[in-house]
């Protein structure tokens, strides 16, 4: 298919973006009718939703429109990352100030990089100071109508969420998980929780289910244990000294694990075997125990030895529990250390900074596994597209929660009185100030947190300047 490129001129530009905010106008007009109305997967589109709302219904009708519509897609996108459910703003500030701009040919007859210093200064001398001076919100009322408001008319999700966020602390960290129950159920669990990478041998545990010890031996071994000659006299160390001893190894032959539980039954120790598993979650898994146990793991290719390592030489944990869904370990001692590992990785997450799901979801499941003290919401039953849908509503929620905690919300008359008050030395400034007094008379705006509105502003003000000041479009169509 061949493609053609045609340059608009300025003024061309100009009358195609004005044609283009009266055509988008339409849906501005109509949102408020759409956003309850069902999508054709049968889900309910609130306004908390609103991102996937604009993904949905932001569809353009020539290659101009697409152009514009995915400058605001992106914008929308770089609000959403620092304050959930703030795609409205974008699209309503977009509007607004693109059709205020569009009023003086002053401005868009203006050099791009005259209007880009000119809207950093109203950010630096207005918006920033006032961002700085907010307070931070602590009030629980306030966090909990927030919650309850952002969730509609799901008061079950609402009080998960709510009740999610009082157990971890403003803080904290949450993760979200499917289950298999009928209801929302809150959990929080202390120290480090291994899921898909570490298997128990069932027979080992107590009544085959489970096995929880405090000041715990550990073992960490990057390769297998052949031969219980390899680790006799450490066994023999665990019955002497009556102390418990967690040994972790990539495999183990069915002699070594015999061993432990003829044993383990006798009451001679009290000895568990954890085993990799088979898959790419046990990527990094020992390097991550290690950590956590404050050691290094014993390898040949390191020159160790297995039968050579000392008692002394192994470390203690404060708490081990094992079932056979999940392996949870504690130990105050290394959390310092435990957290620089995980900055880390964070690190080289960024780095690798790669599209394939499975290494970002390998990567994803470390730093879950790392986090300590952290609380679970556990997802009921449904069906794929409603659990896509709670999930994305739980997202916008807790990072507009983060938002308000850090900066407050809107205080309406502070915030007009401040603008009010502020110096405009040339047009731009006028327009942009004039704007945002304009667009936060609007009741949902108001409700946000004042990081969407202040951040927003500039982040939506830059592009526009981009799009009037700019000398013209390369349009590209096939």
């Amino acid at each position: 298919m061949q493609k053609h490129t045609t340059f608009l001129d300025k003024q061309q530009s100009i009358e195609i973006i004005s044609q283009v905010i009266e055509n988008t106008n339409d849906l501005h007009n109509k949102l408020g009718e759409i956003c309850y109305m069902y999508d054709n997967e049968g889900i309910k589109l609130s306004e908390t939703d609103t991102y996937q709302f604009f993904i949905n219904h932001l569809i353009p009708k020539n290659a101009t429109e697409k152009t514009l519509f995915n400058l605001i897609l992106r914008a929308m996108y770089q609000l959403e990352v620092k304050s959930g459910g703030s795609a409205y703003f974008v699209f309503k500030y977009t509007l607004t100030l693109l059709r205020n701009l569009l009023k003086h040919e002053e401005i868009y007859n203006s050099q791009e990089t005259v209007l880009v210093e000119q809207l950093n200064k109203f950010w630096f001398e207005s918006l920033k100071p006032l961002m700085e001076s907010s307070s931070k919100v602590s009030n629980e009322r306030i966090i909990k109508n927030t919650v309850y408001n952002s969730c509609s008319s799901n008061k079950d999700l609402a009080c998960a969420i709510y009740e999610a966020l009082m157990l971890s602390g403003l803080e904290g960290k949450i993760f979200v998980e499917n289950g298999k129950q009928k209801n929302y159920i809150v959990e929080l669990k202390n120290g480090y929780t291994f899921q898909k990478s570490v298997e128990p041998f069932k027979f080992l545990l107590e009544n085959d289910t489970s096995w929880s010890r405090s000041q715990v031996k550990m073992m960490i071994i990057d390769g297998m244990v052949e031969e219980v000659s390899e680790i006799d006299k450490l066994l023999n160390k665990a019955g002497e000294e009556k102390q418990p001893l967690l040994i972790v190894a990539t495999g183990f032959s069915e002699e070594v694990a015999a061993t432990c539980k003829m044993n383990n039954d006798t009451g001679r120790f009290d000895v568990q075997l954890l085993r990799l598993s088979p898959d790419v979650w046990s990527l990094n898994v020992v390097n991550d125990l290690s950590v956590i146990a404050g050691t290094t793991p014993i390898s040949s290719l390191q020159g160790h030895v297995i039968s050579l390592i000392k008692w002394e030489e192994l470390p203690t944990v404060d708490r081990v529990q094992i079932t056979l869904q999940q392996t949870n370990i504690e130990n105050s001692s290394t959390q310092q250390s435990v957290l620089m590992h995980t900055k880390n990785i964070i690190e080289k997450k960024k780095e690798a900074n790669t599209l394939v799901e499975d290494i970002q979801n390998i990567y994803d499941s470390r730093l879950k596994t790392l986090a300590s003290n952290a609380v679970y919401l556990f997802l009921p039953q449904m069906t794929e597209i409603e659990n896509k849908s709670i999930r994305i509503t739980v997202d916008n929620v807790l990072r507009n929660i983060k938002s308000i905690i850090q900066f407050g919300t809107i205080d309406l008359n502070k915030f007009d009185s401040n603008l009010k008050l502020t110096k405009t030395e040339n047009k731009l400034e006028t327009v942009v100030k004039n704007t945002l007094l304009e667009i936060c008379q609007d009741k949902q705006i108001k409700e946000m947190p004042l990081m969407t509105v202040a951040l927003g502003s500039i982040i939506v003000s830059k592009m526009c300047i981009m799009i009037v000041g700019s000398s013209g479009f390369i349009i590209t169509t096939s």
